[in-house]
Order: C-alpha cells, then structure tokens, then sequence
C-alpha cells in the first residue's frame, strides 16, 4: 500500500512539474487520483485573489460536471466547509451521514461517498481537492496521508502559477508603461500628448478601457474643462474597432506612430461633447471630488450615494465609470475618466490600481507639456517686446530728426508761404496767377505735413484733467458738420448717460476724434450712416470709458488692415498717412488702445478704450 501510494504520489509529482499547459496538467492528476481511490469523480476547486469563492479548475474524464457545481462560496457546502475549516472533511456513506452532514451536500441523490482535502501550503489556501463515489467506502489512514501529500502537491504547483501569472502580469504591465512612456516622449505639444495618452487607455495592448475623456484643471477659473474624448461612439464601431486590432495585432507604439505620421485626431462624437463640458472644483461630482480629495473612484450602477452630476451622466451616458486623478508635482492636473459601455466588463480594483499608476505618468508628462507651453508662450511675448523695442526705438530716433529737420524747413516754407500770398493778391496775368495759386496750394500743403509731423514726434501729451468724453465728441461733430452734410452723411449719436470723467488732453483727444471721423466720412464718397455711441466698459476690476464710431464705406481691404496704423501709410490719394498714427500715438499716451474690427464690404468700426483714472508710467 505505501508503495503504491508513493508511486502516486511521485506520478502527481511528475505531472506538477510538467511543462504542459495547467488546464491538461491538473486534468491527468485528476484522472490519476480517481483511478487510485476508485472513486468516478475527482474536482480540483481554487480560490480566487480575495478568498471569497472558489471555482472549479479541473474535473477527471468520468466525473460529473453540472453548471451546479462550479463554483461555491468560501464556508458553503462541503467544498466551501473544507476551505474554510482549512481540514480534510469526509461522509463515508450517505445513508449513515448526520443532518449537518447532508446540509453540506448538494448532490445526495447521486453519490454515497465523498471527501473533501484542503489544498493549503504556509497557512494559504489555494483550493480543496474533492472525490466522490455512487459505492461507500472508508478513508483509511493512508488514503488520508495520501490525500495530504497530494493536496501539498497541488497547493506548491497552484502557488507556482499564481507567483508565475503575477510576474507575467507584472513584467507585461511595465512592459505598457514603457511603451506609453516611449510613445509621450515623442512630442511635447499638448494635443497630441493626450491624444497618445487617452489611446493608451483604450487600445488592445495598452489599459483596454472603452472609453476615455481627459480633463485639466483651470486654476485661473476655478473649474474643470474636457480637452479630448477618445473611443467609439457606437457600439458598431467598437466591435469594428476591435475586430481591426485584433486582425493586425500592433503595439501601442505602432499605432502611436502611425497616429502621428497620418497626423490624426479624435474626430468622433464623444470628443466634441468632451470639449463641452465645464464642471466647477466646488461642484459635489464625482469628477470635482477626484480633484479636491486627490484619490481615486471606481462607481457602479448601483452607487446611488455617489452624485455623477447632469453633465455627466446626460452628455457622456456614464453610469458605471471610475475617474482618476492626474498628479504631477504633489498636485492634481487633470482627471482621467473611463467606462466600458460596450462590453460591459466590470472596473475592478487591479484596473484602478494599475490606471492609477498610468496616470502619475501621464500627469508629469501633461506638466512638462503645460511648462513648455508656458515657456514657449514667455519667448514669443519677450521676442515680440523685443522687436517691438526696437522699433520704438527706431521711430523715436527717426522721430527725433524729423523733428529736427521739420523746424529747420517750417521757417523759410512760412516765409515763402507769406510771400507766395501777397503776390497771389497782386499779380493780374491768368498764367502768373495760376502759378501763384499752385505755389500757395502746396505750401499749406507742406505746411500741414510739417505740423503733421511734429505733432507725432511731440514726446508727451498736455496736462492732464478731467473731461466728459460725450462734450469732446459734441465739439468734434459741430466741428464737421458742414463736411457731413457736404458728403450727405446721416451722423446717428448713441451717447451713455451719466458717463464718469476721464484724465486726458482735451485737445489732443478732440484730434483724435476728428481724425478718425474724418477718415470715416471720407470713406463714404456717396453718402452713408456714421454712428458715434459711448460706454462704460469694466475689466479685470478696472473701468474704462468705450466710443466707437462705425461708418459703411465698404471696409478697409484685408491686405492693408495690417499696416494702417504705421507712419505715412494711406489708401488715400491725398492725405500724409499720418492721421491713424498719430491717433495710436495720442492714445497709447492717454493710456489707452484702439482696436478695429472691420467688416469688407460693409464697413469699419474703431473702438477707443480710454480708462477713467489715468495712471503714471
């Protein structure tokens, strides 16, 4: 009998050790330890990670395989008894078994015997082994030592398959971070950042999700907003999608790489409603709790307690989603939400566990994105300064002689002016006196252009006091009202009440505004509507007084938009191409900007923003 028993047992030993695949191994040591107790059935049940069931991995080729018997529950039934009490449990024959005895059995009326060996190595139950036989019979002490070592057996080659499939997973789980780590490092601009990200999180090789939305936190606003969605928005599409990659079988870096060459980007559905969402950090979602508490939420259908919000719920359809935190440098970035509204696979604690551990890499990546991006943005402002000191500069210097040369001029031209008058007055040929009257013509002409000039080049405004901006703008129309009527222009004031005083130039600003009223009705050759209103504008908790002056002259052709605002540029035949420069000049000077927004083909309007304190650089 120990002979025999210890062939057995070097047999179930041999097979423990075999290379085959674990399904057939523990099939042939379930054939082998049914011919040896002669028994019909033989099952080998194993536990699950967290101890809480048990499920059948292997059944001998005569043994009884009911949907029944499958699976039990840690502490139910004999099976479940024999996990929980960590002892080998046994009936020799039914028709003597007690009444807690057959309460334990599920299958009475096909069996008389049964026995039941915990699989149990360092105090860890990895499963029970079981036979059952139609004949009764007695366990002898051998059969009992038997069923131990066996059970030993099979608990140090359950262990070895478990520490094996960890370590795969292990190896293949850092293998898809390297991959995606890789694949990030390929591009510092955001979009396509998150584009690789959220693909990671919903391709075969990568976190196998469904779905996936990104979303960053805006500290300026307080909220959270939805910057991408990936995966289909059918469940037509995800089998289609699936079927593709299975079929072709790339990595992730593959169709990362493949992405980027073709220049691709989530065109579906879920990625415009994505774009959309705006979800406040105080807000009691889910989403806003990610952010606040730093920590993860894996929410079932069932957690009526977790508040998803409208948003949500209304626009993404999500009812069974987890969200995960983005951190990067001790704070929180960004959210990761993902869901499988297709295939329904539950989100376990492993897929939080591991998307987790994702996305702490991913949130550094999207920080460096955001810092270059900060960066970048800094170097083009400070080149842009740059250019635009330089400039100032040059004009100042330009300026300067201008300046110099125009007072050099104005004199001897008023010299020659007077005279060209008083001969004009005395002359009496036609030609002389046509000759006088182009002489005079020019010179005011050039006159003009001198004062033209050194107002430009003057460096400061006049003193500054309070002025009404509506009584400027009533002394300009009354200035040029004969002109309006000339050029039969229909003048429309929309003039704010009450409109707080503004620190300016009286003179300087009504320049302004003649010029730009000028140029508008200039404009309308052949009669038009010149419409002046005023307005309180209030931004970023300072206040400024708004005018704009809209004309229809048909706009300002795109091409010159660019350039109106620079010295001696005109679309005009007369005119110096000073009037709009010197307008940027004196407002700029008081403070303030113009802004144009033109309208090709119907018109243009200039806005002058003037703020009512004016402040000392």
């Amino acid at each position: 009998m120990i002979e025999r028993n210890l062939k057995t047992l070097r047999k179930i030993i041999d097979l423990a050790n075999s290379p085959s695949y674990s399904g057939e191994k523990f099939k042939e040591m379930a054939n082998l330890i049914s011919e040896e107790f002669g028994v019909e059935n033989c099952r080998v049940y194993v536990t699950d990670k967290n101890c809480m069931n048990l499920s059948l991995k292997a059944i001998n080729d005569s043994g009884y395989s009911g949907e029944e018997i499958s699976s039990y529950r840690i502490g139910s039934g004999l099976v479940g008894a024999t996990a929980s009490k960590k002892e080998l449990m046994s009936i020799s024959d039914i028709s003597y078994a007690t009444v807690e005895e057959l309460a334990l059995l599920d299958e009475a009326d096909r069996y008389s015997f049964f026995a039941s060996s915990p699989i149990v190595d360092d105090k860890t139950v990895y499963g029970v082994l079981y036979i059952s036989s139609e004949r009764p019979r007695s366990l002898r002490d051998a059969d009992r030592e038997l069923l131990y070592a066996v059970s030993q057996v099979i608990a140090t080659s359950l262990r070895e398959e478990r520490h094996q499939a960890q370590a795969q997973k292990v190896a293949r789980e850092f293998s898809i971070l390297y991959d995606i780590s890789t694949a990030t490092m390929t591009t510092i601009k955001l979009d396509r950042l998150l584009h690789i990200i959220l693909t990671a999180v919903t391709v075969g090789d990568g976190l196998e999700f469904n779905r996936a939305i990104l979303m960053l936190v805006n500290e300026r606003s307080n909220i959270i907003q939805g910057m991408m969605g990936v995966g289909p928005d059918t469940i037509e599409e995800a089998w289609k999608a699936w079927g593709e990659f299975s079929r072709n079988r790339r990595g992730l870096l593959e169709i990362v790489s493949a992405q980027m060459k073709e220049g691709k980007a989530p065109s579906s559905r879920l990625n415009e409603i994505a774009k959309t969402i705006r979800l406040p950090l105080d807000s009691p979602c889910i989403v806003a709790r990610t952010v606040r508490e730093q920590r993860s939420f894996n929410v079932g259908a069932e957690d009526e307690d977790q508040t998803i919000g409208t948003v949500l719920s209304e626009k993404l359809g999500l009812s069974t989603f987890a969200s995960v935190p983005l951190m990067a440098s001790g704070k929180v970035v960004g959210v990761i939400i993902v869901d499988n509204c297709f295939n329904k696979r539950p989100i376990t604690d492993e897929d939080i566990r591991f998307l987790t551990m994702f996305a702490n890499q991913a949130g550094l990546s999207i920080e460096n994105s955001l810092l270059y991006s900060d960066i970048n943005e800094a170097h083009l402002e400070l080149k842009e300064t740059h250019e635009r000191l330089l400039q100032s500069e040059k004009l100042a210097a330009l300026g300067e002689m201008a300046a110099n040369v125009a007072h050099e001029i104005r004199n001897p031209l008023t010299s020659l002016g007077g005279f060209a008058r008083r001969l004009l007055k005395k002359v009496e040929g036609h030609t002389e006196k046509r000759y006088a009257e182009i002489i005079v013509k020019e010179v005011d002409r050039l006159e003009g252009l001198l004062t033209d000039i050194l107002v430009l080049s003057k460096k400061s405004a006049g003193p500054f006091k309070s002025h009404n901006v509506n009584k400027i703008i009533d002394s300009v129309t009354h200035q040029l009202s004969d002109e309006l009527k000339k050029k039969k222009v229909e003048l429309k004031k929309e003039l704010a009440d009450s409109l707080p005083g503004i620190d300016c130039d009286f003179q300087q600003l009504k320049q302004v505004f003649i010029n730009l009223l000028t140029n508008s009705i200039q404009a309308m050759q052949d009669g038009g509507t010149l419409t002046i209103g005023t307005y309180l504008i209030t931004e970023a908790e300072k206040s400024y007084v708004g005018i704009s002056i809209a004309d229809t002259g048909g706009g300002i052709p795109e091409n010159f938009v660019n350039n109106i605002f620079n010295p001696f540029f005109t679309t005009k035949d007369t005119g110096t191409g000073l009037g709009l420069s010197i307008s940027n000049r004196i407002v700029a000077q008081h403070r303030g900007e113009i802004e144009l927004i033109n309208r090709p083909g119907e018109g243009a309007t200039f806005i002058v923003k003037l703020p009512i304190i004016h402040e000392e650089s």
